[in-house]
Formats: structure tokens, C-alpha cells, sequence
């Protein structure tokens, strides 16, 4: 059983012929629409219900266009937007401030699965910009056309420098709302690490959100431990078992207790 309901739309406007509409809704459908507009003045809407009639005057200019536009079926999501931009711009930032936020929350939250969240070994050392932009694009997009549009008017290339701008920002934003969306921030101290930077610079740059403090390194880096030597020892077992492949040894001091950062 269904429910159907005959709804009729009259708007009168002034100096102008009576407008007739006419919708059959059936559920959440509307069977048809059929209606003309020839006025650009103020005019009057009377909605007739089974219960009654309700009449409104219409006299927002802005509240008349998109009178219009309904009436005319013609891009009107299109046209709804463009008038109330003009009109309420904050309305409709903080509509889309939601949807932002609704996407940020969802990739954010607890065990999300998102690249920034998985700190393993394997994981780090195989996080790429490609990966985390794809990742964007599925979970996180309207997040991503914001974005973009403070860094580029235009479409941003991957090679362009610009779209580093765009991903880091995102994941600096991410962190900022989670501790736990922490990757891209671990790879880029793993770096500083690696070039020499002093820990009393990783801990600035980690107050500035930049990175993870040096603490978070160390510790890390001193999880990793047994992955020091895990690629020479397959080398060794791959020699041993007759692999084709030849390899130059150089000999050197070499303790396992250091820290692998500082190999």
C-alpha cells in the first residue's frame, strides 16, 4: 500500500496570468511537474493540502530566483546554490563546513584503516603521496576539492610541487584531530633523523606540528631493531643457497645496540 497525495502549488504573480501546479507525489516521488513563470515582480504562493490551503507572499528577491528556478527545472541545484552564495554565503559555508567535517571525523576516527594510521614498518617505509591522494579521493573528496581550491584555481598535476601542498596539509589537519593520524609526521622526522638534524630542532619543529617529537622516534626506531640487519641476512641465506647474483663485501665496525636511526 502506498500513499498518495495530490498537492496543488498556485502562484499568483503580479500583473500576471495565474500559474497552475500541479504534483502527484507518491511516497518521496514526484510523478510530474508541470508549471510557467512570466514574471519577474513579487508574487503570492498558495499551496492547496487535503487539510487546507496555506499562502505565502514572496518578497525576497533571492527567495523569488530560486522560486524560478524550481519552476523551470533547468539546473536547479545549480541555480539554488549560485543565488544563495550571493545571498548567504555563510549559510552555505557552514553547510558545507559539515560535509567536510562528517568525511574528517569518518577517515579520523579509531581503527579507520587510513594509510596515515598504520605505523608499522612495512607500512612507513612504503606510505607514497599516490597512495594517500587515492585514498582522498574514495574516502575524504569534497575534503580534497576544498583543499585544492585554497592551494590552485586550476587542476593540480602529481608532479606539481603544489600537490605535496595539498596532501600535506590535509594530513597535518588530520593529525591536528588525531594523534593517531600520525604517518606522513613520522616520515618526515625519520628524514630529519636521517640528515643529521639535532633533537632540540625535531622537538621546534614537532611543536609546530611539523613532525612527531624526537621521543616518538627514538621509540619507534628502537621497535625496528631486528629490522637492522633483516635485509643482510636474506642476502647471506640467498648467497648460501648458490643465488646468482654477486655482491662486493666491505668490512666495518658494525654494533647492532645502536639505534638503526643512527647507522
Amino acid at each position: 500500500m502506498f500513499l498518495f497525495i495530490p498537492v496543488v502549488f498556485k502562484v499568483y504573480c503580479l500583473h500576471a496570468v495565474p500559474i497552475l501546479v500541479f504534483f502527484n507525489i507518491s511516497g518521496s516521488f514526484v510523478n510530474y511537474c508541470l508549471v510557467q513563470l512570466s514574471s519577474h515582480e513579487e508574487g503570492k504562493i498558495t499551496i492547496s493540502y487535503p487539510s487546507g490551503k496555506r499562502t505565502a507572499l514572496i518578497v525576497n528577491e533571492a527567495h523569488q530566483k530560486i522560486c524560478k528556478a524550481i519552476f523551470k527545472s533547468d539546473k536547479v541545484e545549480k541555480t539554488v546554490l549560485d543565488v544563495l552564495t550571493i545571498s548567504n554565503p555563510d549559510e552555505v559555508v557552514a553547510a558545507a563546513a559539515n560535509i567536510v567535517n562528517v568525511e574528517s571525523k569518518e577517515l579520523c576516527k579509531r581503527n579507520s584503516g587510513s594509510l596515515l594510521q598504520k605505523k608499522d614498518h612495512a607500512s612507513l617505509m612504503s606510505f607514497t603521496w599516490d597512495k594517500f591522494h587515492k585514498e582522498l579521493e574514495i574516502r575524504a573528496p569534497n575534503l580534497l576539492k576544498v583543499v585544492s581550491a585554497v592551494v590552485s584555481d586550476i587542476p593540480v598535476a602529481p608532479a606539481e610541487k603544489k600537490f605535496m601542498h595539498i596532501l600535506h596539509t590535509i594530513a597535518t589537519g588530520f593529525h591536528g584531530r588525531s594523534q593517531e593520524m600520525s604517518g606522513l609526521h613520522y616520515c618526515t622526522a625519520f628524514l630529519l633523523v636521517h640528515g643529521g638534524c639535532t633533537q632540540r630542532d625535531i622537538q621546534r619543529l614537532a611543536k609546530l606540528g611539523l613532525c612527531v617529537s624526537p621521543g616518538s622516534v627514538h621509540n619507534k626506531l628502537a621497535s625496528w631493531i631486528d629490522k637492522l640487519d633483516e635485509e643482510i641476512i636474506c642476502l647471506r641465506e640467498e648467497w648460501a643457497k648458490g643465488g646468482q647474483v654477486k655482491y662486493q663485501l666491505v668490512g666495518d665496525n658494525w654494533d647492532k645496540n645502536i639505534i638503526p636511526a643512527f647507522r
